[in-house]
C-alpha cells in the first residue's frame, strides 16, 4: 500500500481510470472482505481495513502464444490502427519460420542417422574381411583382434538402438489377471 493511499476510501460504484491500471472490485468480493475483516476486527475497524485491502488488489492476465486475447487485440487496434493484422502477420511468420526449421532438423537428422548405419557398417565389415583374410593366411591371433574389436563395436550399438525402441515405444498396458484385473 502507497503511503498517500493510506486514508483514502474506494468508491465500488466508480471504475478507476485505466491510466493507473486498477480495476472495479465486484461488489460481492468487497462484501466478503468486509464480511471477513468484521469478524476478525470489529465493525468499527473493518470499513478502513477493507478499503486498505482493496486498494492492493490486483488483477494479472495471463495469456499464450503469439496473438493476445480478442478484447485486447482490439484495444491494441485502437491505440495503432492497423496493429492487428501486422501481430497476424508477424505470427504466421513466425510459423513459417518455425516449421522451416522443424523440417530442416528432422531431415538432418535422419541424414546423419543414414550415414553413421552406411559407415558402421562399412568398418564392421571392414573388420570382419580382415579379419578373415588374417585368420587364412595364419595370423590368428590378429583375426580374433579384429573380430573382438569389430564384436565390441557392433554390440553396445545394438543394445542402445534396442534401448532407444524401447523408449519410444508407447507404454504396454499391466498383464491383467482372468477376473480383469489388473496385476502389479
Amino acid at each position: 500500500m502507497m503511503p498517500n493511499q493510506k486514508n483514502q476510501k474506494t468508491d465500488s460504484t466508480k471504475a478507476p481510470s485505466a491510466q493507473q491500471g486498477t480495476f472495479p472490485v465486484p461488489e460481492p468480493l468487497e462484501n466478503t472482505i468486509e464480511q471477513v475483516l468484521e469478524g476478525m476486527l470489529g465493525p468499527e475497524k473493518a470499513e478502513e481495513a477493507s478499503a486498505a485491502v482493496v486498494s492492493i488488489l490486483e488483477r494479472h492476465e495471463l495469456f499464450e502464444g503469439p496473438m493476445p486475447p480478442p478484447a485486447l487485440l482490439r484495444q491494441y487496434e485502437e491505440i495503432v490502427p492497423g496493429a492487428a493484422e501486422r501481430m497476424l502477420s508477424m505470427a504466421e511468420r513466425q510459423l513459417d519460420h518455425q516449421i522451416h526449421w522443424e523440417r530442416t532438423a528432422i531431415h538432418s537428422q535422419a541424414r546423419n542417422s543414414f550415414w553413421s548405419l552406411c559407415f558402421g557398417f562399412l568398418i564392421a565389415a571392414g573388420l570382419i574381411i580382415g579379419a578373415i583374410f588374417c585368420a587364412v593366411t595364419g595370423h590368428e591371433q590378429v583375426a580374433l583382434a579384429l573380430v573382438g574389436a569389430s564384436a565390441l563395436g557392433l554390440v553396445p550399438a545394438f543394445i542402445n538402438a534396442w534401448k532407444q525402441a524401447r523408449r519410444s515405444q508407447p507404454p504396454s498396458q499391466p498383464p491383467q489377471a482372468a477376473d480383469g484385473k489388473r496385476r502389479k
